[in-house]
Order: C-alpha cells, then sequence, then structure tokens
C-alpha cells in the first residue's frame, strides 16, 4: 500500500534497441563465431608448437614412430646451417619443431649466432634413427603453402582470417557504440597487446550482448596502457 504523497513505484525497464543497435550486436556475434570457428580449425588442421626436446623424449619413449621431415635434403658435401622443420603426431595433436641444421665441417664458417632455433649436427634423420632405428622417416622439401598463427603451422590461407577479423573488430571499436567495462581507448591498448586474442574475444562478446550506452565504470585508457605495457614485458 503506498502512501499518500508518495511517488508510485516504477518498474526499471530496458531500453528497446533499435535496428542499429540490433545490426551490431549481430555483427559482433558474427566476429565470435568466427573468432571460435577460426581456432576450431586451427587445432584441426594445424600442427601445434613444440621443442626438439619434446620430440626426442617422445622417439625415446616411443610415443612417435613415424615422423615428417621438410628441408633436409642437402647433399653430405654441403657445408653451412640451414633450417628444418619436423612434424610428428602424438596422441590427438600434430606437433611440429624448427631446428637448425649445421651442415659439414662445423669450422667451417661461424653460421648464425643469435637463433632461438635447437641446432642439430650433419642431418635430423640420423638424429632421430640414433635414438630409434625402426623409426618412420618421411622426407619433404620446405612447404611454401604454411603460415604460423599463435605458433601453430596452418595453412596459408588461414593467416588471412585474423587479420580480417582484427579489421572489422577495430571499425566496431571506432564506428560502433561505446563499449561496456572499459573505454575506446582503453579497449584499443589491450586489443594491440599480447593478450589481444583473448581481448578481442571478450569485446565482441560485450559487443554482441548489448549495444546500449553504458553507465557503470570502465577501465580507462591510462590503466589499459599499464596493463599492455606489463604484457608486453612479461617474458614469452
Amino acid at each position: 500500500m503506498d502512501l499518500p504523497g508518495a511517488p508510485a513505484a516504477t518498474t526499471p525497464t530496458s531500453p528497446v534497441p533499435t535496428r542499429n543497435a540490433r545490426g551490431v550486436r549481430v555483427f559482433a556475434g558474427v566476429l565470435v563465431a568466427a573468432v571460435l570457428l577460426l581456432g576450431v580449425i586451427v587445432v584441426l588442421v594445424g600442427a601445434r608448437p613444440a621443442s626438439w626436446g619434446e620430440l626426442t623424449a617422445a622417439v625415446r619413449a616411443g610415443d612417435v614412430v613415424a615422423v615428417t621431415v621438410e628441408g633436409d635434403d642437402v647433399g653430405p658435401e654441403a657445408v653451412g646451417h640451414m633450417a628444418a622443420v619436423v612434424l610428428w603426431t602424438q596422441g590427438p595433436w600434430r606437433h611440429h619443431t624448427d631446428v637448425l641444421v649445421r651442415l659439414g665441417d662445423p669450422e667451417q664458417g661461424t653460421g648464425p649466432t643469435d637463433t632461438r632455433l635447437e641446432i642439430v649436427e650433419g642431418s635430423v634423420q640420423e638424429a632421430l634413427r640414433a635414438l630409434r632405428p625402426d623409426l618412420e622417416i618421411t622426407s619433404k622439401p620446405a612447404a611454401r603453402t604454411v603460415g604460423l598463427l599463435a605458433g601453430w603451422r596452418v595453412p596459408i590461407g588461414l593467416v588471412a582470417w585474423p587479420l580480417v577479423v582484427a579489421a572489422a573488430t577495430l571499425g566496431l571499436l571506432i564506428a560502433g557504440p561505446e563499449p561496456r567495462f572499459a573505454t575506446r581507448w582503453a579497449w584499443f591498448w589491450l586489443l594491440i597487446s599480447p593478450l589481444a586474442a583473448v581481448v578481442a574475444l571478450a569485446f565482441l562478446t560485450q559487443a554482441a550482448v548489448t549495444a546500449h550506452r553504458p553507465t557503470e565504470r570502465r577501465l580507462t585508457g591510462g590503466w589499459a596502457f599499464l596493463i599492455s605495457l606489463v604484457a608486453m614485458g612479461r617474458p614469452g
């Protein structure tokens, strides 16, 4: 029972999205689906990054019975350094590792002095057969139709996919409605940080859930810039 003179109770109502707002939500939802689909495809057809140590340990343990070596098909007279890629299947995943093969006499030529690749002497195939003589090894020329996405080795055509999604996400950030949880500048700094993949999914999800102008307190650009600096400074 309301007291005389008291204001009538009102029920909070959510604003009805306009046609433009509904379009933004649909567009963001499509981009979210594109990101998730890309992740599924990368896992299904790509090869995850691994180290030479992981491969040799798996070969010794008998967990790997066959490998493919790309770029290790030079003659015994060759001297210098060359890159090779080893691919294998272990469990449900395909793996790849890049190595640097040192050919010929190690005293001839200095070769690269700053590399994160594991150095293999002479031949990848010989090094692996020394660990397991019955290992099945397939040799192929270096592939030219592959690329890398977050370290995963994928068909080259997939490399353009995240670029298109990134451009569309940036366009939505600039021209779309005011985002929730963080200002435009805050989202921008986070989107160009090492956290970009997770941040992009979060940004697109909030845009797909609501396209209304937010009223809550949000992360500002300055704090987001500091967060991005901290993320960039973390060791990989």
